[in-house]
């Protein structure tokens, strides 16, 4: 049962439904002028809500987190494995960066291109980086 929807909270504390019928939705992002979300119930479509419409992107599975460099969409999924992987919206082109990854939560870009990476230490697991990451990212 698709029962999570997003909420639009208006400057005078009211609010407003703008998506509705998602499935445990996670990670949000603004782009290009409006914003995605990701859904962690399964294998299901990231969606792009802009100009009072929803547009899905891709399908992913189980999307903990979504991020932008401001040019391709990154989107985390939260299984195990699970892979990380960056897209391009418009044509849809997409490129794994993590794949089998269980250590990857959310990534942040800066202005310059900086990505920053919380990561997870563990006894014998590479301290919580997989070993493609940090080389993979710099030709998404």
């Amino acid at each position: 049962m698709r029962r999570g929807n997003i909420l639009r909270l208006k400057p005078d504390g009211s609010t407003t439904e703008v998506l509705t019928g998602l499935s445990k939705p996670d990670g949000q992002v603004m782009f290009r002028g409006g914003l995605v979300t990701g859904q962690e119930g399964g294998t299901l479509p990231v969606l792009w809500l802009h100009d009072g419409k929803s547009e899905a992107l891709f399908e992913a599975d189980n999307v903990e987190g979504i991020a932008t460099d401001g040019h391709a969409l990154f989107a985390i999924e939260d299984k195990t494995p699970g892979d990380c992987f960056a897209t391009i919206p418009r044509p849809t082109s997409s490129v794994s960066f993590a794949k089998g990854s269980t250590k990857v939560k959310a990534l942040a870009f800066a202005r310059m291109g900086a990505c920053f990476i919380p990561r997870r230490q563990r006894a014998g697991s590479n301290n919580g980086r997989p070993k493609e990451l940090t080389q993979s990212l710099l030709r998404v």
